[in-house]
């Protein structure tokens, strides 16, 4: 058993335990890839390949909270596994029976009649994703408004285990959060909150446990709800304010994403146009100064969009080209070395620049 194994329950269920999002590897990545442009839904792993997963993950520091789905879907499956019953049993048994949430189901492999379809901000339809080893995660639980409103009526229970699961235990990017819920302080009033998302769909459930009320938004689309919900209860947006707190749109957000998946690129290109002599339909020779500098670029690229998660699985296509394109140029310049000249004084000084730009991160990945 991997890292795993030391896990406790309570850092699965307050999204402390290191795990990442998702298990992550190819069938996911394909999945992403999928869904992003055909609508097509994941690929959804059994419970021994959730398990596998989740072993072979490496766990990022424990104790602090991070939010993950594979964790959340680890911890269902642990519990149903010590019952020795299918999750969607477990479920019916302690929440859904109990709570008469009759119309709430987890179905495997179809979604259930009258079921409403998810849509992508543009507006095409999404495949819904169902998954029974996900469940726990919200993949592939469908329910209806009523039953939302009977299963956050259960906060107001002191008895119940929902109130139990919202009682605030660590801090957390938004406040505090419990056992999934998170508690949230903005304008003088305290909110308890969880959303969701899944397949062109979007949740918000927003109490406010002082005046007795709720906000429950369902969406069909990939649009977020969270402001709407907040909206409904007429309180402050928490997070509207958390955006200008912590600039993380805009601009702000989308400049790691441009480093991560252009940089890679880039490598790859400038290693490669340097290899065959630029970009004309007749390339010039390149000398030994300007392949040197190339690949001093390349490597100062690569560094950079690594250190930003150019791995992460969404990602990895970016980063796969660039290492393709500059493995070609290295070939193609370690071919053409040999007859290669040695390149202006000029050159020779911008080829020393770039090793040593390049020479600063390779002495820095120890340290990483």
């Amino acid at each position: 058993m991997g890292p795993i194994g030391d896990v406790t329950l309570a850092e699965l269920a307050s999204h402390r335990s290191g795990l990442p999002v998702q298990p992550g590897g190819l069938r996911m990545l394909v999945g992403i890839w999928g869904n992003n442009l055909f609508g097509l839904a994941p690929w959804q792993p059994g419970v021994a390949e959730l398990f596998a997963a989740a072993d072979a993950a490496p766990l990022g520091p424990r104790g602090e909270t991070v939010y993950s789905n594979l964790g959340t879907a680890v911890l269902g499956q642990a519990l149903a596994v010590r019952a020795g019953t299918p999750y969607e049993e477990l479920v019916r048994q302690l929440v859904t029976g109990p709570l008469g949430m009759t119309a709430t189901t987890i179905p495997d492999g179809v979604a259930p009649p009258g079921a409403t379809a998810g849509h992508d901000t543009a507006g095409r339809v999404q495949e819904p994703w169902i998954g029974a080893a996900n469940a726990p995660a919200g993949s592939g639980v469908f329910s209806t408004v009523t039953d939302l409103v009977r299963y956050t009526g259960a906060l107001a229970d002191p008895g119940s285990p929902v109130a139990a699961a919202a009682v605030p235990r660590y801090p957390s990017d938004y406040g505090r959060i419990g056992y999934g819920w998170y508690t949230l302080e903005v304008g003088g009033h305290t909110l308890i909150w969880k959303n969701g998302g899944s397949g062109g769909m979007r949740s918000s459930i927003l109490v406010e446990p002082s005046t007795g009320r709720a906000a429950i938004v369902l969406g069909n689309s990939e649009a977020g709800v969270d402001g709407v919900a907040a909206e409904l209860l007429g309180v402050p947006s928490p997070f509207e304010a958390r955006t200008a707190e912590t600039p993380s749109g805009g601009f702000a957000a989308l400049g790691p994403v441009l480093v991560a998946t252009a940089f890679p690129v880039l490598a790859g290109l400038t290693t490669l146009g340097a290899a065959r002599g630029g970009w004309r339909r007749t390339p010039r020779r390149a000398s030994r100064a300007e392949l040197l500098a190339a690949a001093g670029t390349a490597v100062f690229f690569l560094f950079v969009a690594w250190t930003v998660d150019a791995t992460d699985v969404a990602r990895l296509p970016w980063w796969l080209a660039g290492c393709v394109l500059t493995g070609a140029g290295a070939g193609q310049a370690a071919c053409r070395w040999r007859g290669a000249p040695a390149g202006t004084a000029g050159q020779r000084v911008n080829a020393a620049f770039s090793l040593l730009l390049a020479g600063v991160p390779l002495l820095a990945l120890p340290l990483l």
